[in-house]
């Protein structure tokens, strides 16, 4: 049963100068894409409004433009002497919806080439013991919980991850010199709680039974949000630095205070924050921006895809329909459909995408079926039955090597 409970404290007010624009108050300043100047050098991801708000409030000289497959991101600086070149961008709600965080990462560090990816919000908080509203939790470890086995009652396997040692050193200073930006900064002690356990999974928490069990299952956590895990999977699979900074605008076991004032607080907090981390340039002046394959046009021999004008999957272009001489001929076997599926995990959406399925098909499998490998088959049968003899080993070697995937082992262990 969900509850929710009000906390009847509100926010402090913010400083005069971080009062939040409205929507309809954004800067109109807008860029042909062609006058972009890439790459950047971070990403910062957020989902909804307030959070969004929270960190466009920060860009210096900002300004927008579009391209079809991200929509609009917008652009400005973050630093004192050389700020740092930022790109903000919005995805939708959890990790694994169609332009949840896993899809959206993947497509706009292709995309943008950034050094890191700092995911920025709002997130519930675990324990009222172990943090207050407003404080900021940032990420040195990252929990999948649902990515645990359950056998015979007892919990096994959820997925730890740790930062990298570049972006831990980062972190460990988050709070170093940081002020929040309070009218009266005695009105509320704000902690950053620099080295803290994350929970993400693909649930909404707010009831005390559920909030209860999982903090049996992990007492270090001090938050859980959804959107982490996709930005931590996408960021593996391209061998890039992330971070979540998020502010505790309520609690999962169904206490919240007055809602929207309280995210808009929060992200407000965790926003600030980012800002402090990215404060001194020279910091990142060594890390790497991402150099995979080139995307859209971009000059480099990469396969180009683009998103399709008349559907949301994935078209392919005149440059990716050259034959690889050294992939079989006639149509993959079920039992190689099910070996893919077993082994695709996360990415299964993507390869759909690549194999031109449309986005209501996928959203169809990923609710009919709980286990990823039940969703990856019965996506790749559908394919096989769809395409029928245009199912070929070939067109499957494509999308397993295509650079959103980069599965080149299944491509080569299947198809050749």
């Amino acid at each position: 049963m969900t509850t929710t409970k009000n906390i009847s404290d509100k926010p402090p007010p913010l400083a005069g100068d971080f009062t939040l624009p409205k929507t309809r108050d954004l800067p109109r300043n807008q860029k042909p894409w062609k006058d972009v100047n890439l790459p950047i050098d971070i990403m910062l991801l957020t989902v909804k409004e307030c959070e969004f708000l929270s960190c466009h409030k920060l860009l210096k000289n900002s300004f927008k433009s579009y391209i079809q497959v991200l929509g609009y991101i917008y652009f400005g600086g973050i630093g004192i002497d050389e700020p740092l070149k930022v790109a903000l961008i919005k995805c939708q709600e959890g990790a694994n919806t169609p332009s949840g965080s896993t899809i959206t990462v993947k497509n706009a560090v292709t995309i943008l080439q950034p050094k890191a990816v700092f995911a920025v919000g709002y997130c519930s908080g675990l324990q009222r013991c172990t943090t207050r509203l407003g404080d900021v939790v940032v990420c040195s470890k990252l929990t999948q919980y649902a990515s645990q086995n359950v056998q015979n009652s007892e919990s096994t396997g959820p997925a730890r991850v740790p930062v990298s040692r570049d972006m831990l050193q980062l972190i460990k200073d988050a709070a170093a010199g940081w002020n929040p930006p309070l009218l009266d900064p005695t009105s509320r002690e704000i902690e950053v709680h620099c080295d803290a356990e994350y929970l993400s999974g693909p649930e909404h928490v707010c009831s005390k039974q559920r909030c209860d069990e999982l903090t049996r299952l992990y007492p270090n956590a001090k938050a859980i949000e959804m959107e982490a895990e996709g930005v931590y999977v996408a960021a593996y699979d391209l061998k890039m630095e992330w971070v979540v900074v998020k502010g505790i605008s309520g609690y999962a076991n169904g206490t919240e205070g007055n809602r929207e004032e309280w995210r808009t607080f929060a992200s407000v907090m965790a926003a600030s924050v980012v800002e402090n981390m990215l404060s001194d340039s020279v910091v990142f002046q060594s890390w790497p921006h991402y150099k995979g394959p080139s995307y859209l046009g971009a000059p480099g021999p990469a396969v180009v895809w683009q998103a399709s004008a008349g559907s949301p999957g994935m078209e392919r272009s005149e440059s990716n329909n050259t034959m690889d001489t050294g992939v079989k001929d006639g149509m993959p076997k079920k039992e190689e459909l099910l070996f893919i599926s077993k082994n695709i995990g996360v990415d299964w959406k993507l390869l759909g995408r690549c194999l031109n399925i449309e986005e209501p098909e996928l959203v169809a499998f990923h609710k009919e079926n709980e286990e990823y490998i039940e969703k990856a088959y019965q996506m790749l049968l559908h394919w096989k039955q769809k395409e029928g003899s245009d199912a070929t080993y070939q067109v499957l070697h494509n999308a397993l090597r295509h650079h959103f995937i980069n599965r080149k082992d299944l491509a080569d262990k299947i198809c050749c």
